[in-house]
């Protein structure tokens, strides 16, 4: 609090009170009131990446460590849907064929 006035804690304090305002849990930013939203944008985007990032990571080591599984499943989807992959393929070659 030393780098702030007196007065400009009192008005931000008067802001948030008022709703005008919020601060941000993790950084101290300071920003406008929207309500249940108590994160920052940045800091939010900053918290998707980190959890998008970890999914991502456990993902691929799922992967490498069941590959025999997950290509299973592969092998099966690719079966199941031969017939509606080959027909699309066929419609795109035609529709290219006609131009």
């Amino acid at each position: 609090m030393d780098d702030i006035s007196e007065e400009t804690f009192d008005e931000i304090k008067r802001l948030i009170l008022l709703r005008k305002i919020t601060i941000c849990e993790t950084c101290d930013n300071i920003f406008p009131y929207v309500t249940q939203k108590k994160i920052c944008d940045e800091c939010r985007k900053k918290r998707d990446d980190e959890r998008r990032e970890t999914k991502n990571r456990k993902a691929r080591e799922y992967r490498k460590k069941n590959y025999e599984r997950v290509r299973a499943i592969e092998r099966r989807s690719i079966v199941k849907n031969r017939e509606k992959r080959n027909a699309r393929a066929r419609a795109r070659y035609h529709a290219k064929k006609e131009k």
